[in-house]
């Protein structure tokens, strides 16, 4: 049975839900809230993902911007096994921003004219899925200091940890995905995620890493 979106105050070890209902109803604070908490990640999701042949294709900002507008309209969908929301939020998002790339790589293939003219069409057309006032946060978001702090945080991690904790933490990956992607045995993306989350969220407190439940 999975739990529906909490109706209640929010709870201090995860206040996804609350925000998330919140924010589903209309609220801005929460609406915000859920912006300015989930994009830093995001953008480091996507800073991984942006490699050259993207550059002239889009930026990640933008990249982001589209990835909200095409989760907006499904948040008051997300169910929760436990009622802990962030990490199902943190997978939905990783989710579509790894289709988003799928689909400017296969663009990119098509040409880059034909792309350019496409990207603006689709970016246009989901940005009016956001309420207006999104739009300006979610800009806001990806140029605060936190992004800087989660981008230096990461650098100073072992390179086999740094991917582990974007893929297992920041995307929710499920272990067996992440041990073949990276070739290594699924008791090491265990240990290693175990041993470097800590780490990271003692680096950035109060993010969203403070609501992931410790491995």
């Amino acid at each position: 049975m999975q739990a529906p979106l909490p109706a209640d105050a929010p709870d201090d070890k995860d206040p996804a839900g609350f925000h998330l209902r919140r924010a589903v109803a209309g609220d801005h604070e929460s609406q915000a809230w859920l912006i300015e908490h989930f994009t830093p990640p995001l953008w480091v999701a996507a800073q991984r993902r942006h490699n050259k042949q993207f550059l002239s294709l889009s930026d990640p900002e933008d990249v982001i911007q589209e990835v909200w507008a095409s989760a907006w309209p499904r948040l008051g969908s997300l169910r929760s096994p436990d009622g802990r929301f962030t990490p199902v939020l943190l997978q939905y998002l990783g989710t579509i921003l790894l289709n988003r790339y799928r689909d400017l790589a296969r663009r990119h293939v098509r040409g880059s004219g034909a792309t350019a003219r496409g990207q603006a069409s689709d970016t246009d057309e989901l940005a009016s899925r956001l309420p207006d006032m999104t739009s300006g946060i979610v800009t806001k978001a990806t140029r605060k200091e936190v992004v800087k702090r989660f981008e230096v945080a990461l650098a100073g991690l072992d390179e086999c940890d740094r991917d582990v904790l974007v893929m297992r933490g920041l995307e929710q990956r499920p272990v067996r995905e992440v041990a073949q992607l990276l070739e290594i045995g699924e008791a090491t993306v265990s240990n290693r995620y175990r041993r470097a989350l800590p780490k990271l969220r003692n680096a950035l407190p109060g993010t969203v890493l403070d609501f992931l439940e410790q491995p």
